[in-house]
């Protein structure tokens, strides 16, 4: 097949001739550039989705062997959210490409899974309360300050955890910081409380839970037992906090599966008797229950 054109009809903004081209070979692989341009004479292909990652790591040269979709690898964060709608509504409105580097950040996995859940959860809760539920109205009309105020504390929040494009050195640093097993997954409530995200109802035991859950993942030398434990906990304890703040609450169901699933650690980790675990045990089930 030859080459072929299209016609762009201009557009309003401060680029009113903007187009993606995607291209795919024969084996399905997909390359995709985004051309944004205020006349023809400016066509030249821009960061898009598809190529933002080895732009940065281009820059970030030390980041080439960490990348990839294992629990331990590291990602390519948006601080701008790549979003379709919110993407084309930076450009159009603030000429801002979110694929260009300056806002993105190199982050350990874990790190990135808490960044986009903090971020669905943000545009969960204007959806929720302003828009009827509405995600995409919602991308469309949320004033700007209520955005950035969101995104200059997500800078904040997670400067150490993160680095920007240029700054390899600091993978180490990162890394060491996130090897205390707990500190960063236990601290997700404050953490998001400091985002804005407000409490939803039943939140208690996700404070109640978090203390402990540091205190039993400060012990050195998890058996391999202990360690499988451990994750399935944090991953119930993740998903859950999602859950409760995209809908607003926490079902009692939910806490007493959150609940079973720090038991089970508790037992694995062998540090009560089995009094003293039936008292926990107890203790969490009449609180979860006392609550509306």
């Amino acid at each position: 097949m030859g080459p072929s054109s299209v016609l762009l009809a201009p557009g309003t903004g401060a680029f009113p001739y903007t187009a993606t081209v995607r291209v795919t070979d024969v084996f399905g692989t997909v390359a995709e550039a985004l051309f944004a341009f205020a006349d023809p004479s400016g066509a030249v292909p821009r960061p898009s989705a598809s190529n933002f990652r080895p732009n940065f790591v281009n820059e970030t040269p030390e980041l080439r062997p960490l990348i990839g979709p294992g629990p331990d690898d590291w990602n390519i964060h948006h601080t701008l959210q790549q979003q379709k709608t919110l993407a084309k509504r930076y450009l159009d409105e603030r000429v801002i490409n979110v694929h260009e580097n300056q806002y993105l950040r190199g982050v350990p996995r874990k790190v990135h899974n808490d960044l986009n859940a903090a971020q669905d959860s943000f545009w969960a809760r204007e959806a929720r309360e302003n828009f009827n539920g509405n995600k995409e109205l919602a991308y469309k009309n949320t004033p700007w300050s209520k955005i950035d105020d969101f995104v200059a504390k997500q800078e904040q929040e997670y400067a150490k955890w993160w680095l920007s494009a240029g700054e390899g050195k600091k993978i180490s640093k990162i890394e060491n910081r996130l090897a205390k097993m707990a500190d960063f997954t236990m601290s997700r409530a404050n953490r998001w409380g400091r985002l804005g995200l407000q409490a939803f109802t039943g939140f208690a035991i996700f404070n109640l839970i978090s203390e402990r859950g540091t205190a039993l993942a400060a012990i050195a030398d998890h058996s391999p037992a202990q360690l499988q434990k451990w994750r399935e906990f944090e991953g119930d304890y993740l998903d859950k906090m999602k859950k409760g703040y995209a809908q607003g609450y926490l079902s009692k169901d939910d806490a007493l599966l959150l609940k079973g699933s720090f038991m089970d650690y508790v037992t694995a980790m062998n540090l009560l008797n089995p009094t003293e675990s039936v008292q926990l045990s107890t203790f969490l089930d009449k609180e979860i229950m006392a609550r509306p």
